[in-house]
């Protein structure tokens, strides 16, 4: 990976733990048995863009590295068994995540993918707040057996570490996340990057994908946008929400 492209990841890197400037989407996908998955998606593709407008769009797709592929898997399950400050359960439920990294700049391709498999539906809260513990023990250099010469190495953003002001309820015929508003606020308040980025974030979207077992009679969320089976059911949301408007992130779905 030559100068160019190596000083664009590293500029994303350093935005991506300071601050939430991309989309993210989060799926939850709930079976008929009660297991599923939660899956944390961000797309910086539209980051790229942004920095290519700063230093010149015509060089970046004139160099060589603009034409090449990188698709980079990681399973957690080793560092997530030597983890210290893991207890066992935590360990049980996280055992199996894995993280995927792609960056293919002529296909506008650049995300990261987080993958969380949950084996009872009572988990899905446990799972969602141990994510910024899992993230930490995500780290692939350029030697990894499983790497393809990409280096992967986070600790997370704030669309991670965020999920600590939300309630996962779930149930046999039900799914709702629920914000703590004031625990949120505080915390934004607090976080001189999140203000500073305010300008940044503005087109940044959250977007929350719920795959349910069976056509969903309910959601109650005014902007809720349902599949032809009502099956699964999206709901996009404004970064400044998490900011300036917590409660507009809440939502309960019913099947």
């Amino acid at each position: 990976m030559n100068n160019k492209i190596s000083r664009l990841t590293l500029t994303v890197f350093v935005m991506l733990l300071m601050s939430s400037c991309f989309d993210v989407t989060e799926e939850f996908t709930i079976n008929k048995n009660g297991s599923g998955s939660y899956s944390m998606k961000m797309d910086m593709f539209k980051m790229v863009e942004m920095l290519a407008g700063m230093g010149g769009k015509e060089s970046l797709e004139n160099d060589k590295s603009f034409k090449e592929k990188k698709d980079t898997t990681v399973y957690f399950k080793d560092n997530i068994t030597r983890a210290e400050d893991l207890t066992k359960e935590e360990k049980d439920l996280l055992i199996n995540s894995s993280a995927r990294m792609k960056m293919s700049l002529s296909e506008k391709e650049f995300f990261m993918k987080f993958d969380f498999p949950v084996k009872a539906i009572k988990s899905f809260d446990q799972v969602y707040k141990l994510t910024p513990e899992a993230l930490k023990y995500m780290k692939v250099d350029n030697n990894s057996e499983s790497g393809d010469g990409m280096k992967m190495q986070t600790e997370g953003g704030d669309a991670a570490k965020t999920n600590q002001f939300f309630d996962i309820i779930a149930g046999d015929n039900y799914f709702e996340k629920r914000v703590k508003v004031e625990e949120l606020k505080a915390y934004s308040a607090k976080d001189s990057s999140l203000q500073q980025m305010k300008a940044f974030m503005k087109d940044a979207k959250m977007i929350s994908v719920v795959h349910a077992p069976q056509p969903i009679k309910k959601c109650g969320h005014p902007d809720a946008l349902f599949s032809e089976d009502r099956k699964t059911v999206t709901l996009n949301f404004s970064y400044l929400d998490y900011l300036e408007n917590p409660e507009k992130l809440n939502f309960r779905i019913e099947w």
